[in-house]
């Protein structure tokens, strides 16, 4: 059997990331494709402790570290447990996939190099490379609009300060592995059906 295709979507909050990929999926299952969308933090335990905390409803303040091997933990579960990525795609199931370690780099290189996150991850990217990496590339100015358009309490990371220094992680990430994780950038400053038209293409060039 064809192993299916291992596509990301990164970008920063307010890079519209989730909304393009929701289309992406509505797109391809209606052209008949197997596809399968999971995002994250994910929902299951360690997912849920993770967003429990980044939503600062925890008891204490917890240390960065803590929550960088929390998400490392959940990438490794959500690749492993039965019905997860990889099982998806040892079935010839192609994966789409909201965040993955990249994001780690871009949100979690704090207090530490990004050399410790990616030992963290050094088990995930062993056992997955995605075949594909969308960034969807856009202005802190824009994406803090776009979060505050949404109405919903910010969580953590969305302010200009911590924005701005995760779009910079992100791009020092996209320097360190473009080759090997097949990493695009696509503006995402446009209208949303220019960028996916475009995302789509790229895709469907992986799928075909």
């Amino acid at each position: 059997m064809r192993r299916g295709k291992f596509i990301v979507f990164e970008g920063i909050d307010g890079s519209g990331k989730t909304t393009v990929i929701n289309s992406v999926y509505s797109s391809l299952t209606e052209e008949g494709c197997c596809i399968y969308l999971t995002r994250e933090p994910t929902d299951n335990h360690v997912g849920r402790l993770i967003k429990h905390f980044i939503k600062g409803k925890g008891d204490y303040e917890i240390d960065e570290r803590v929550i960088a091997a929390l998400f490392a933990a959940d990438r490794l579960d959500h690749i492993l447990r039965p019905e997860g990525i990889s099982e998806k795609l040892n079935a010839g199931v192609n994966v789409l996939c909201d965040r993955f370690w990249l994001s780690s780099c871009a949100y979690q290189t704090g207090a530490f190099p990004m050399e410790y996150i990616l030992d963290l991850n050094k088990g995930s990217m062993e056992l997955v490379k995605p075949d594909l990496t969308i960034y969807l590339s856009v202005g802190v100015s824009v994406a803090l609009g776009r979060v505050e358009s949404r109405g919903e309490e910010r969580e953590q990371y969305e302010s200009r300060d911590r924005l701005e220094k995760i779009s910079r992680n992100y791009e020092k990430a996209i320097n360190l592995r473009k080759e090997a994780d097949n990493i695009v950038v696509v503006d995402a400053s446009r209208d949303e059906s220019s960028i996916l038209e475009e995302v789509l293409g790229l895709i469907k060039n992986i799928i075909s």
